[in-house]
């Protein structure tokens, strides 16, 4: 019983910055620099997310918001409303009932399973859509951070959504400031802190769709899933080392798919 009052309370305390306008219903885990909270309003039912940002990042979190602000793609969380707490931040954003990419991959290792290449081709397919409608803006929006934690399949239409825009930069932004990456999934540039444009993107996502259908990240010297050699070679274009040689667009990278799914 003692082991709920801590989350009992961290929750009442977010409820209380809007008011008792939402009732936390579950934790949704940790962003990368935020906590994030399924809640129901209470005078619709309607679910959102709130994201806590951790103290301390808000100013990672006013370039967020700044990014998200003229944000309107199916695919990704608008924001409602923000709150401010001392230095604190509170967002209220769309919320989309499904499972992370990271949740199916956590449960294929430990069926020894592995997702079919056919299927992770078409959810790669479905993530080149917000991630060109980010690399279109003007100036350019780099996610940053693309990852199975971060893509979701949603319930209502098996569409993969892009989530998760703590450390989303305009390419003019300085790239020295995004250190809150992933490793496993960042590119050599990204690593490098060096100069960043949609191909750190795509590489994330061919990381990230490699190691959903072979079982193991680029590079890894693991036994795998077999893939189909034309999928394995457009797999290996995303992830290439250096970026001159991956896919230049997202277009590009959808264009690529299209044509091997077709066939």
């Amino acid at each position: 019983m003692n082991t709920c009052q801590p989350d009992a309370a961290q929750w009442q305390s977010v409820e209380a910055v809007f008011h008792n306008e939402y009732q936390i219903v579950r934790s949704l885990g940790k962003g990368g620099q935020s906590k994030i909270y399924c809640a129901r309003r209470r005078s619709n039912g309607k679910y959102f997310v709130i994201r806590h940002v951790s103290p301390g990042s808000i100013a990672d979190a006013g370039e967020t918001l700044r990014i998200l602000q003229h944000m309107n793609h199916p695919q990704i969380p608008r924001t409602h409303d923000v709150r401010y707490r001392e230095d604190e931040v509170y967002m209220v954003q769309d919320y989309f009932p499904g499972e992370s990419l990271r949740k199916i991959l956590h449960n294929n290792r430990r069926m020894y399973t592995r997702v079919p290449w056919r299927m992770g081709a078409e959810w790669m397919l479905s993530v080149c859509g917000p991630l060109e409608f980010l690399h279109g803006r003007k100036p350019p929006v780099l996610h940053c951070d693309v990852k199975p934690r971060n893509l979701v399949l949603r319930s209502m239409d098996h569409q993969i959504c892009l989530m998760d825009f703590d450390i989303a930069r305009e390419m003019t932004t300085p790239q020295e400031v995004i250190r809150a990456m992933t490793p496993a999934y960042a590119s050599p540039e990204q690593k490098q802190l060096l100069p960043l444009d949609q191909r750190t993107d795509i590489y994330s996502l061919g990381a990230t769709i490699h190691q959903l259908t072979t079982g193991c990240l680029p590079g890894e010297r693991l036994l795998h899933w077999p893939l189909p050699p034309k999928f394995q070679r457009l797999l290996d274009k995303c992830t290439a080392l250096n970026p001159e040689k991956r896919f230049q667009t997202v277009k590009e990278l959808e264009q690529a798919l299209q044509n091997i799914l077709l066939k």
